[in-house]
């Protein structure tokens, strides 16, 4: 699924865990592949039903329990963020419709590393919300978003696609540089680029690497060729969940 009828962005989030049945989406962030408009970049955190942040989560991410409830400066941002983060439901309903602005009636591809995570994470706050006792007795359960179908037309796993050595340095693609040895996308990163990715681990700074990647006009530039063969319907996905 390529041409001129298609919009790739580019998708990640950040969890309490890894999963999807226990643990809770805290940010999500997505943007159009290749556009620098501050309008085609989604950012939002998420206040999670839990009691705290875990510890270790707080490290990795950079994303302190404090920070959720009460606000402060967003280092990868550099917004200052006023007040509590708000819940899953309310984000997820703007970052349909952030989608929908942004898709404009072409198929819109989720790109993102490791995408099965993304998606599967995401997936369980929408099964939390349609079935959770707390709904709004005055809202419709047929109107609650049902899955990122709904959203995507197919989904392209970064991941995978990094994997295919036709991504690397090769008899027809002698421009790229050797395949590395691990493909976690810091180290893909700092492979390609020689730095690490600033503020790694929070989800704007993880997309805005993986654009930087896909955009590499000398590397990568047939990605999207590949992209078409790996790529996943979201109805095939769906069937094998």
């Amino acid at each position: 699924m390529t041409g001129d009828n298609v919009m790739f962005l580019i998708l990640d989030v950040e969890t309490t865990g890894l999963h999807d049945k226990s643990d809770h989406v805290i940010q999500i962030a997505a943007k159009v592949l290749g556009s620098d408009d501050k309008a085609d970049l989604f950012s939002e955190y998420i206040l999670p039903p839990i009691d705290r942040i875990p510890k270790e989560i707080e490290v990795l991410t950079g994303i302190s329990d404090s920070f959720l409830r009460y606000g402060g400066h967003d280092e990868a941002t550099g917004i200052e963020r006023i007040g509590p983060a708000r819940g899953f439901s309310g984000v997820f309903l703007d970052f349909k419709t952030f989608c929908e602005d942004r898709s404009q009636g072409k198929s819109l591809v989720m790109v993102a590393h490791n995408a099965k995570f993304d998606r599967s994470m995401i997936e369980g706050e929408l099964r939390r919300w349609r079935f959770s006792e707390k709904l709004d007795r005055n809202q419709s359960q047929d109107l609650l978003p049902r899955s990122l179908s709904e959203v995507f037309d197919s989904s392209v796993d970064s991941l995978r696609l990094f994997k295919d050595r036709r991504m690397w340095k090769t008899f027809t693609n002698p421009t790229s540089l050797p395949m590395p040895n691990t493909f976690k996308l810091g180290c893909i990163y700092n492979h390609v680029f020689g730095v690490s990715i600033a503020h790694s681990h929070n989800a704007v700074a993880d997309i805005q690497a993986l654009d930087r990647l896909l955009i590499h006009k000398t590397m990568f530039y047939d990605w999207k060729d590949i992209a078409n063969e790996i790529q996943l319907p979201f109805s095939k996905i769906l069937s094998t969940t």
